[in-house]
């Protein structure tokens, strides 16, 4: 599964804020600590925003579907996808209608839960309120996918959204040659230079390039059939370590668990210091007690004695 990585950190993270909210709330600390500790615990479990932007036809939805394991994203909606599609975690599937052009899916499907996914129309057919969603989306996504199919691995269109994308917001962006499967690897080699060369003249860098099969690749992992063959086949290896990569070492994400964790310390810090003090107290109120204890002693052996003598 890609994040994995980032998700068990996470996850212990997450087990370590509730025990700490646990303590906390048995400690009776103020309510203003303790509401600390509940954002905290809401905000790391925000999901991880994938955004994939590609032509019409490209390949994105494939895409997704091999990335999770599962056909979530309808691959045949239409030539062109005229809506722009938000897949979130819901105990009941359901399509929400936010506008003309935006469609949230809510759908009971676990890896939901830790994703949001955004699916855009083909950037050869976007209008201006498809490029005004689609950027309202790219400045907060943790991982940008720029598909580039076989077919057509020299359209314009993606480049300019692409100039968008990394000069504004210098998102985490993976470039997929998709439809891999369909061109021999003398053309996928040509392709790959091309995207080299027209990235460093347009972006002055190059981002990481993967050509994959995502119809291997999700075949290799929902049949029982050659799987180890398909999925060496589908090249999606590769895809996924860097994925795994850039979404744990994301700057944002990195310095989110660094944040919570250094606030959890601090918390952490001062319950030892309240428990410190309540186990003080409690030794000096054991001394205290053995005076008295003593005391009480001495007198009643005292008055023992001289009722006898009476």
């Amino acid at each position: 599964m890609i994040a994995d990585n980032y998700l068990q950190l996470r996850t212990e993270l997450e087990t370590a804020l509730a025990g700490l909210l646990k303590l906390s709330t048995e400690l009776r600390r103020e309510s203003a600590m303790l509401d600390t500790l509940h954002g905290l615990l809401t905000d790391i479990r925000e999901p991880l925003l994938f955004v994939v932007v590609g032509e019409v036809k490209a390949g994105k939805s494939s895409l997704l579907n091999a990335l999770f394991g599962q056909e979530f994203a309808k691959v045949d909606v239409r030539p062109a996808t005229d809506r722009v599609y938000i897949f979130r975690y819901g105990a009941e599937e359901k399509s929400v209608e936010v506008s003309p052009r935006l469609t949230e899916r809510y759908l009971p499907i676990s890896f939901l839960r830790d994703f949001n996914v955004v699916d855009t129309p083909g950037t050869n057919t976007m209008v201006a309120e498809h490029q005004t969603i689609t950027e309202s989306f790219v400045p907060r996504a943790d991982l940008v996918l720029f598909v580039f199919s076989v077919v057509n691995p020299w359209s314009q269109s993606a480049w300019d959204l692409l100039n968008f994308v990394q000069k504004k917001w210098l998102k985490n962006v993976v470039f997929v040659i998709q439809q891999a499967d369909l061109r021999e690897a003398s053309e996928i080699d040509l392709i790959h230079r091309h995207l080299q060369d027209t990235a460093m003249q347009k972006l002055a860098f190059t981002p990481p390039i993967f050509p994959v099969s995502a119809r291997k690749a999700l075949l290799a992992r929902t049949t029982g059939l050659d799987k180890e063959r398909l999925w060496k086949e589908s090249q999606f290896g590769p895809l996924e370590d860097q994925i795994n990569h850039m979404v744990t070492e994301s700057g944002t994400r990195s310095l989110k668990l660094q944040s919570t964790a250094r606030t959890a310390g601090v918390i952490l810090g001062e319950a030892a210091d309240q428990i410190r003090g309540c186990f003080e107290t409690i030794l000096r109120d054991e001394k205290e007690l053995s005076r008295v204890e003593e005391f009480l002693q001495a007198r009643k052996e005292q008055t023992l004695r001289q009722v006898a003598g009476f």
